[in-house]
């Protein structure tokens, strides 16, 4: 058989588009030659490129694998504790409205609609008016505990001009949401504290030291930034360190060489300005991450903002070396210790032990 015929078949297919450079479903990650405006739509794919043709409806098997919770904030708070984004939502939605979301293949929740709610919502919406606790409250789902912890919060810090994100609280929101204002500022003095010391720019510590090991300070009652102790790591935990950092440097390149080699380009291209927009999202993409958009400061700092485990983030880094300058969140100052590709790797760290501090947000 002569596989040379397939090369330039054409299929459509319908996927939802939520920015960056590539779709992702049914199986396959596709390089977008054309950006429409994020929605579902209908594309043409030729190879592992695709091309928007129109905008279209949700396809019918996508509508079995759906997910429910009370949304706030744009986010969807889950059983289990989780809250991700929800996406492609569309208007404005009413404070706890309990909602239904599809899950894609490529793990987003998409918006599917609003569901009938009870007297627990309104009870809630109420007590937000005055931020006062849950405990009083009767028929409170755990996830509507969890969105109403993160409101207080995020009203709290508002008011202190902070902002918050779910992932930095995510394992106090329940004590939050039963014992109100109290606990939030609990919460909100340990992560403007770990906040302070990122901004402190403490000198980077060897580079043999993990980056994990800078996340933001443990959850225990803050203490005077001057008495908190320097974080130490063993050498189990370095080692693991390096061999993620390895792992997704390797991921980062074999995508690049594929990249490059679909496009019938050599994979030793010079690293430019002029492609370091793409340079940035391959390795983002390679690492698990979704880019968003990027945009050059000057001729040495490029900002990159991008989707990870349900979770936005803002990272500076060099334009030709993809070298990290500002992180985007709390490493203590060690933020040149790693480069874009690994930097997930460390996100998700912070998100696992609960030691993650967003110092930027968009």
């Amino acid at each position: 058989m002569d596989y040379r015929k397939f090369l330039g078949k054409e299929d459509r297919r319908v996927f939802p588009y939520i920015g960056g450079g590539t779709i992702e479903g049914h199986g396959r990650v596709l390089r977008l030659k054309e950006r429409p405006a994020p929605g579902w739509h209908l594309f043409r794919i030729v190879g592992r490129n695709a091309w928007p043709v129109e905008p279209a409806s949700v396809p019918d098997e996508v509508q079995g694998r759906v997910a429910r919770g009370h949304h706030f904030g744009g986010y969807l708070f889950l059983e289990g504790g989780l809250a991700e984004e929800l996406l492609l939502c569309e208007g404005e939605q009413e404070v706890f409205a309990p909602c239904k979301a599809y899950r894609w293949s490529s793990n987003e929740l998409i918006f599917a609609g609003v569901e009938f709610e009870g007297d627990a919502e309104g009870q809630a919406r109420e007590a937000l008016e005055e931020l006062r606790p849950l405990v009083a409250l009767k028929g409170v789902s755990a996830t509507l505990r969890l969105a109403y912890g993160y409101a207080v919060l995020q009203r709290r810090g508002r008011q202190l001009g902070l902002q918050i994100a779910p992932a930095e609280v995510a394992a106090d929101l329940p004590s939050v949401a039963e014992m109100g204002v109290s606990q939030a500022n609990v919460v909100i003095q340990r992560l403007t504290q770990a906040r302070l010391m990122a901004s402190a720019r403490v000198a980077p510590r060897p580079v043999e030291v993990s980056p994990v090991a800078l996340l933001g300070q443990p959850r225990t009652t803050p203490e005077p930034v001057a008495s908190v102790p320097p974080p130490t790591l063993s050498e189990a935990q370095q080692g693991r360190l390096e061999r993620r950092q390895q792992e997704a440097e390797q991921r980062a390149r074999q995508q690049r060489v594929h990249e490059l080699a679909q496009r019938g380009r050599s994979p030793a291209v010079a690293a430019t300005r002029a492609n370091a927009a793409e340079r940035a999202e391959a390795a983002l993409e390679a690492a698990g991450a979704r880019p968003v958009s990027t945009r050059l400061l000057d001729q040495d700092r490029m900002e990159v903002r991008y989707r990870f485990l349900s979770n936005r983030f803002v990272t500076v880094v060099h334009p030709i070396s993809l070298q990290v300058l500002d992180a985007g969140i709390c490493l203590a100052g060690a933020d040149r210790m790693v480069t874009l590709d690994s930097l997930p790797s460390v996100i998700r760290e912070g998100v696992d032990t609960h030691r993650l501090v967003i110092t930027r947000h968009w």
